[in-house]
């Protein structure tokens, strides 16, 4: 006689055979490739890898199309919640570097702050339609220097206000915003650049001079 534990209960509406043909397809293939610790880790034993590989496909269609879940899905949200959070740092990234790119940022200065190559960088000028520029950039007048400057202090100090950092004793320290990552250094330029129509990478420059210990 029969237990009752042992019973296989019909799962009517949900589409099992979705999982099942998914799940087959895949150790099917990796046992193809010899990867059977793979299988084993899915929950197949090598004998039952076996008995797939040796069912003929009208067989192994019905084992897939099964009204039986002997599929247990079950979600990692840890992990599936990493995947999204990195897929929305990765959109952001893009949507920062695309900015960048329009409000005019250098080659060199996209390979500092993204590690992008020439390449890279001429092809998503293309894709944006942004014309490259040559040669150097035009300097900034004496009103434009004194307008980014003083933007460029107001926002520092509002930043680091707003994580909860003491205003820098050492004026060096605002004007080189050496208490911002760069990612928030970059952020403030891109605010500079839109809001008096300057090109972020003249912005870039002047802010870099006052980094590397010359004169603002």
């Amino acid at each position: 006689m029969a237990n009752n534990n042992d019973k296989i209960t019909p799962v009517a509406p949900v589409p099992s055979y979705i999982f099942n043909q998914a799940l087959v397809t895949l150790v099917l293939q990796e046992a193809s490739e010899g990867k059977m610790q793979r299988c084993k880790s899915l929950g197949f034993t090598p004998d039952l890898v076996l008995r797939l590989q040796s069912l003929a496909p009208t067989k192994l269609h019905k084992v897939v199309s099964s009204p039986y879940m002997w599929i247990k899905p079950s979600v990692d949200t840890r992990a599936l919640e990493l995947v999204l959070d990195k897929i929305d740092r990765d959109e952001e990234l893009e949507r920062l570097i695309n900015r960048a790119i329009k409000l005019g940022a250098t080659t060199p200065m996209l390979n500092i702050f993204f590690g992008l190559s020439h390449t890279e960088v001429a092809e998503r000028r293309r894709t944006l339609q942004v014309q490259s520029r040559t040669g150097r950039l035009p300097a900034l007048s004496n009103e434009q220097r004194h307008a980014v400057w003083e933007r460029w202090v107001t926002l520092v100090q509002q930043l680091e206000k707003s994580h909860g950092c003491e205003p820098a004793a050492s004026i060096q320290n605002i004007m080189s915003g050496a208490e911002l990552d760069e990612m928030n250094q970059l952020d403030l330029m891109l605010v500079i650049a839109e809001e008096q129509n300057i090109l972020v990478g003249q912005i870039w420059l002047e802010i870099a001079e006052c980094q590397s210990g010359g004169d603002a």
